[in-house]
């Protein structure tokens, strides 16, 4: 780990930072478990994604749910992703300069996504069978896309707080750029869970 990375990781954890360095995270190890991939709101996740999922609607006040709307990626799916949030950010940010472009870009669709090993999750919340509000739309990339941002409407900031707060208490690491994005076991959760190694690796064939 170089100094500035090392730097930026202290930041992280010293709460000063809230997004750790790629480099920091894509060095951790797999140390791969073999888990299948099991099948949850149509989304297909590893076996302890399902199961930790399965905790989280009991830990939500009552009314309130939570549905996957997106688990296991395939290469094909994730480049596609890609280009359609580069598209998004470019009508958000019209005046983005190219590294600023591809700065945003790597944090809402990286090149090798937790999504590809089944170990992430797009989630979101309901309540009352309607989708909770949580600030900005599922996909929507704006200033209240992160996790940390400072939600004008209180409703949205409480139901964010009562998401993550289910997320964390049954395992689910979640990717500060994103407040929809959470994962169990890939490189992204063991870096911000601090573990030493992934226990899932990339999924080659579904």
């Amino acid at each position: 780990m170089n100094i500035r990375v090392l730097y930026n990781y202290i930041l992280v954890r010293l709460a000063v930072r809230h997004i750790l360095p790629a480099h920091f995270v894509n060095s951790k190890p797999v140390s791969e478990c073999g888990e299948e991939l099991v099948e949850r709101d149509g989304c297909l996740v590893r076996l302890g994604v399902f199961e930790r999922l399965k905790q989280v609607n009991e830990f939500l006040p009552d009314g309130y749910r939570i549905v996957v709307v997106e688990g296991f990626r395939d290469e094909r799916k994730q480049e596609q992703l890609r280009q359609e949030a580069e598209k998004k950010i470019k009508e958000a940010f019209p005046e983005i300069t190219e590294s600023e472009l591809v700065t945003r870009l790597n944090k809402s669709v990286a090149n090798r996504s937790g999504h590809l090993t089944g170990g992430a999750v797009d989630v979101l919340l309901y309540k009352d069978n309607q989708v909770a509000p949580c600030g900005s739309k599922y996909l929507e990339f704006n200033n209240e896309t992160p996790s940390f941002a400072r939600l004008k409407d209180k409703t949205s900031s409480a139901n964010r707080k009562i998401l993550h707060k289910a997320m964390k208490k049954a395992g689910f690491s979640n990717y500060p750029a994103e407040w929809w994005h959470f994962s169990y076991g890939d490189k992204m959760w063991a870096a911000y869970a601090n573990k030493h190694a992934a226990i899932y690796g990339e999924v080659k064939n579904s």
